[in-house]
């Protein structure tokens, strides 16, 4: 067969939802001793269970795959097989699952075995390292506690027909490499499985309503963690010590997920549902020398209302701040978008906690005005560095009289003016309009001939084709929304009748668009269209998929050629990343098989490839301890080699490696953050020298991934 790529396609802006960690609980997590790397899978965030699987290679979280959307599904990893293996769990309803699925570094395999145990969700289960089989313990099934004892081989399940420990759903499991025993806690009972019969050893641990247990392998000890307490205890076989952490340590929490990194040899606990914030949490901690350690804060703001969104130009970043959460507490934490991914800045000087505010990009900095905390309305102004990571105040000689919900944007092209309207304060609503000259650090209060009626909770973005600033809708708060559309030329408003225009609405969210047209989205309603300004009317836009209706944030990053967009719902506690441009999807597909060698068939797997960001390449079942080569390609084609098929075609690219005991290697390639990758395809395969391999020529093919360049 010829080779060739894939053709050109046209391509418009669209909506697409960035694919990100969420919060959760009651996720499935197992560490993988091959590949070295946390698999995490499913668990459940606000109202929705979850089917994704993400893996942390120690320094940070990619996305690898969906499976069945489950949560409080049993996880563990079978260190002779060299998969994780998954059993039970539940999407919601009222009958669990009695799947087995197995990840072998590669894809999910569906297991059917004839026999198998009932189904069930909050099963325990560990790996027998002696014996090589999977234990598996108790559980809720659709009619009540379960107390029964399982034993899986890859092929097989089997009962194990014994008096085991009382029937749970609570419990946690954890097998003591050190002795060769499974040790199962159950309210205060400890008992232990030596692979014919249980043994009750203890009746000392205090009742805990929640916990996780692994083996310590740096101290010989098996761990147990309380997440709802921060309780934590070792066994050692005879007696169970509790320890006192120093320092910082993780909230109170309940449906946390705790593995053991076998590496780095550190209990690793993520996420769970946090007892103070009432929310879903997606925090990384390390427990090691008795100390917690914080490794990731999260990785995606918390849902919120009444926040600002800014975009910093130098870096090209956007900045988030403050807002009230579910409970209408205050918020005062920033986060920052850049390298494609949320993180927040700890710093230790900010604005007080408040929402409606307003906030505007300058450069090297955003500027913050105004907002209100429920019992004062605030005229404070501050700017924060997205280098510096830093808030600092600004004062100068005059400022605009307090307010919150009002609207800032660019005024001009220089990108150093912005004009403020509106807004409310304790007296009601306001119509006056504000400049700010960033050379000068001055604000004037501007007197127009002409100005919109007095609003809130409006939108103002700059417009780049008529180069001013446009306003629309917002509200009176008590009689009505507006739908008109004002321009300011830096010295009056004009009040435009374009022949098309947006539904009257208030809360919607307006940014410079990337295609040179403004972009608006959504507002209460709720509302969740899309509209695009022409520089003389409004034209809505009808993406194949849009952000679900909820409280918006949008900004526009002109030099990835997308805007941002923030999507929050409080009443799910969900918030979500969007965003709007040429649509791109990053994706990996598999193609075709490998060919049979002396460590099984080589397969080859990808994470998705986005600009800026590594990409992770691994190859399992290839030939142990054995130099190969990953050849990166710009077409593909299918070419018979003995008894393999060659895959790429065009130019192509070789990297050397070699693979560990276990026949796996890992190689990561930068994507380089150029929008010309954008919607480009790269074919990778691998080469891995085995005089067994089924070439004929002394190596072994895997099979190719075909990956397709996003955001």
């Amino acid at each position: 067969m010829p080779s060739s790529a894939l053709p050109a396609m046209q391509i418009v802006d669209d909506w697409g939802l960035i694919q990100e960690l969420a919060p959760r609980s009651g996720a499935s997590l197992s560490y993988d001793r091959t590949r070295d790397c946390l698999v995490l899978v499913g668990g459940r965030t606000g109202g929705a269970v979850l089917g994704d699987h993400w893996e942390h290679d120690g320094t940070r979280w990619a996305m690898r795959s969906t499976t069945y959307a489950l949560e409080a599904a049993a996880s563990t990893y079978d260190a002779r097989r060299n998969v994780v293996v998954r059993f039970g769990g539940t999407d919601g309803s009222p009958v669990p699952s009695d799947v087995t699925s197995e990840w072998d570094g590669v894809q999910w395999v569906t297991k059917n075995p004839s026999a198998r145990p009932s189904a069930r969700s909050h099963a325990g289960m560990v790996y027998d390292e002696a014996r090589g089989v999977c234990v598996l313990y108790g559980g809720a099934g659709p009619t009540g506690l379960l107390g029964d004892t399982w034993e899986w081989d890859g092929t097989t399940w089997v009962q194990r027909m014994v008096t085991g420990p009382p029937a749970s759903a609570t419990h946690a499991m954890a097998y003591d490499a050190r002795r060769g025993r499974t040790v199962l806690q159950v309210g205060p009972e400890t008992h232990e499985w030596d692979g014919t019969s249980w043994s009750k050893r203890s009746m000392s641990l205090p009742l805990l309503s929640d916990m996780s247990m692994v083996f310590d392998r740096s101290l010989g000890v098996c761990l147990l963690v309380s997440p709802s307490s921060m309780r934590t205890f070792t066994w050692d076989g005879a007696n169970w010590t509790e320890l006192s952490p120093a320092g910082v340590k993780p909230s109170m929490r309940r449906g946390a997920s705790l593995a053991y990194d076998e590496t780095r040899q550190r209990a690793v606990l993520f996420g769970g549902a946090d007892f103070s914030a009432f929310r879903e949490t997606s925090d990384l901690w390390e427990f090691r020398s008795s100390r917690w350690r914080l490794l990731d804060e999260g990785t995606v703001p918390p849902p919120r209302n009444g926040a600002a969104m800014a975009v910093c130009s130098i870096p090209q970043s956007v900045v988030l701040f403050g807002g009230a959460d579910v409970f209408g507490r205050l918020l005062a934490d920033t986060w920052v978008w850049g390298e494609h991914r949320w993180y927040r800045a700890l710093t230790s000087l900010s604005p007080s906690a408040r929402r409606g505010h307003s906030m505007v990009g300058f450069g090297w900095n955003v500027v913050l005005f105004g907002g209100e905390n429920g019992n004062a309305y605030w005229n404070d102004m501050w700017a924060f560095s997205p280098l510096a990571q830093s808030w600092f105040p600004l004062v100068p000689s005059v400022l605009p009289p307090a307010r919150s919900e009002h609207a800032m944007s660019a005024s001009d092209a220089s990108g150093q003016r912005f004009v403020l309207f509106g807004g409310r304060d304790k007296n009601g609503l306001l119509s006056d309009t504000w400049t700010w000259d960033h050379n000068s650090g001055t604000w004037t209060h501007e007197l127009p001939a002409h100005r919109p009626p007095a609003r809130f909770a409006h939108g103002i973005a700059f417009d780049e084709v008529s180069k001013r600033a446009i306003l629309f809708g917002g509200t009176d708060g008590a009689t009505k929304d507006f739908g008109d559309t004002w321009s300011w030329d830096g010295k009056d408003w004009t009040q435009l009748a374009p022949t098309r225009s947006p539904t009257p609405r208030s809360n919607h969210a307006m940014t410079r668009g990337v295609s040179g047209r403004l972009l608006l989205f959504g507002g209460d309603g709720p509302l969740s269209d899309t509209w695009e300004w022409s520089g003389t009317d409004w034209i809505g836009r009808t993406p194949r998929v849009s952000p679900p209706s909820g409280e918006a944030l949008l900004e526009s990053l002109v030099d990835h050629g997308q805007a941002l967009l923030v999507s929050s719902r409080l009443v799910v506690r969900e918030i979500d990343t969007w965003f709007f441009g040429p649509a791109h999807e990053a994706r990996t597909v598999e193609v075709g098989t490998g060919c049979s060698g002396s460590g099984g068939v080589p397969a080859l797997g990808a994470t998705a490839a986005t600009l800026g960001s590594p990409l992770r390449v691994e190859l399992v079942r290839g030939r142990a301890m054995a130099p190969l080569v990953l050849g990166i390609a710009t077409a593909s084609q299918d070419i018979a080699v003995g008894g393999c098929r060659l895959r790429l075609a065009g130019s192509i690219a070789f990297l050397p490696a070699a693979t560990n005991a276990d026949g796996f290697v890992r190689a990561n390639v930068t994507v380089p953050r150029s929008a010309a990758l954008l919607g480009q395809h790269a074919w990778i395969q691998s080469f891995v020298l085995d005089l067994a391999g089924a070439s004929g020529i002394g190596l072994a093919f895997s099979s190719a991934v075909d990956v397709g360049i996003g955001r």
